[in-house]
């Protein structure tokens, strides 16, 4: 059933006479369609200390630091559990306003270093700039967003990102194919109640 899903398919894109290379080269030209090259103005400061600022903004290992603090975060937030004692819970929220801290410099110092229209141009940065302003938030819903830093993994993780990126474009074959398994899925259902409708529960 899903090889013949898949020639069906494959006839319908107009791919089912090509080749694998001249398959792949029409999906890599899809891919590159879809993205859009920019160019990332560099920010020059004739202060020096501004200067030091947009340098560690850019430089590799400061997002490795910065993924350091993540990992360390979420698993302080994991150890919150029900029945805890006063002083765990009050550890937990001294703990949580220092990362809180640091993750407010990480986006002065993306800020400063990368410029403004950079930083909120790019959508992770605004992701990230929507959790440093949500931690400080007293609201229920607020604190929920916090849970959100666990996606910021997806930028700092190459590996992640390119899944997550693979995932975006196999949506809209993924949805026809949950169309379909629920369609199998009901009619089996119907099926099931049909012949089984006169059956007793105590049998």
């Amino acid at each position: 059933l899903i090889d013949h899903f898949g020639r069906v398919k494959s006839e319908k894109e107009g791919t089912a006479y090509l080749s694998e290379p001249q398959v792949l080269w029409l999906r890599i030209t899809k891919v590159m369609s879809r993205t859009r090259l920019y160019r990332v103005p560099v920010v020059e400061y004739t202060n020096p200390v501004l200067d030091k600022i947009s340098i560690l903004a850019r430089h590799k290992y400061f997002d490795h630091v910065v993924l350091v603090l993540i990992v360390i975060n979420i698993t302080f937030m994991c150890t919150a559990h029900e029945g805890q004692s006063q002083r765990f819970t009050n550890m937990l929220w001294i703990v949580n306003q220092v990362f809180n801290a640091l993750f407010v410099l990480e986006a002065v110092i993306k800020i400063i270093g990368l410029g403004p229209s950079v930083y909120f141009g790019d959508n992770w940065c605004r992701f990230d700039f929507l959790l440093v302003v949500s931690s400080y938030l007293g609201a229920e819903a607020a604190r929920v967003l916090r849970i959100g830093r666990i996606f910021r993994l997806l930028k700092r993780a190459k590996s992640l990102e390119k899944l997550f990126v693979t995932l975006m474009y196999a949506l809209p074959s993924l949805g026809n194919i949950t169309i379909f398994l629920i369609v199998v899925f009901f009619m089996f259902g119907v099926v099931g109640m049909m012949a089984f409708k006169h059956t007793s529960r105590k049998a």
